[in-house]
């Protein structure tokens, strides 16, 4: 019985994360990681279904063509290894029945209801959001927190008495 209240709770949560409301803020490095991957990328919209090539995918464009094309046809017979080919180098984004028709992933980050960057770029495609500034948004990651206001830190050692 404590299992299957811990499901339903599960469910609850996930359902009401809705990461595809526009009301909700989305973080500049979430931003920069969407425009990173719409540039290196192709979309290709197919039978509801937006297939994204990952970022980490080593196909070219036409191989991610090429294998929509073939894994699109109802009369191929997919193996094992096509399937996993798929889930190495395709990250299908679709509306979900489950969660009030919100965009979903299976990528890693998708899979456990955060916002990823293929459901954010789609939802700019599909007119849902527009991208800001991206420029600005540069200009103020950096690594080292350079472009933080105010007075310089000092990072060297303190002097010692001798």
């Amino acid at each position: 019985m404590e299992a299957i209240a811990a499901l339903k709770k599960w469910l609850y949560v996930c359902a009401h994360k809705n990461y595809g409301n526009p009301g909700i803020s989305v973080k500049n490095n979430e931003w920069i990681a969407a425009h990173d991957l719409k540039r290196v990328t192709k979309v290709i919209f197919s039978g509801g279904t937006w297939c994204v090539r990952r970022s980490k995918s080593q196909w070219n464009d036409a191989d991610y063509r090429d294998y929509l094309e073939y894994y699109g046809d109802e009369n191929n017979d997919l193996d094992a290894a096509d399937i996993e080919l798929f889930q190495k180098n395709i990250a299908p984004v679709t509306r979900s029945t489950l969660y009030g028709n919100e965009f979903t992933c299976n990528c890693p980050i998708g899979a456990l209801r955060m916002r990823c960057k293929h459901v954010l770029l789609t939802q700019i495609i599909c007119n849902h959001r527009q991208w800001p500034n991206m420029p600005a948004l540069r200009q103020t990651i950096n690594g080292t927190a350079r472009n933080r206001q105010g007075r310089p830190r000092n990072h060297a050692p303190a002097l010692s008495r001798t």
